[in-house]
């Protein structure tokens, strides 16, 4: 009876359905919940911007590694990313982004950040460093 209590309140709190994904997270097994993972980024200035590109992969090292997997922009400026359900226990993720267009053809701003991630069944936001940087072929 205890349990079914607990299941009222904590599905009413998030108005979470039950669902059967396998997630592990805060959420697991409902949803409608918040995402396990939630990946923002800032510039140089500290101020958060948009990514181009945001995506979580195993360590190349590792037998689970299986390439780059693209998460979801969840705003529609891509402000915030996020991955609904953690592939694992440990992963990591990485986002960059491209500046302004250079005056030198063979030159360009761009940025990126990637972070080990170590997920234990509560959300997590990671925050990445996309300040731009020169670089030139």
């Amino acid at each position: 009876m205890k349990k079914i209590s607990a299941f009222i309140i904590f599905s009413s709190l998030f108005a979470c359905e039950e669902k059967v994904d396998g997630n592990s997270g805060p959420c697991g097994g409902f949803a409608g919940c918040p995402p396990d993972v939630e990946v923002v980024a800032i510039d140089e200035n500290g101020e958060f911007v948009a990514a181009d590109d945001v995506y979580w992969y195993f360590a190349p090292d590792s037998a689970e590694y299986d390439g780059e997997h693209a998460l979801s922009c969840v705003t529609g400026d891509c402000m915030t990313w996020a991955i609904q359900t953690a592939p694992g226990a440990s992963f990591y993720v990485a986002g960059n982004r491209e500046g302004p267009e250079h005056n030198d053809p063979y030159c360009g701003y761009s940025g990126y950040d990637g972070q080990p991630v170590e997920f234990n069944e509560a959300s997590v936001t990671i925050t990445l460093d996309l300040s731009l940087h020169e670089w030139c072929e």
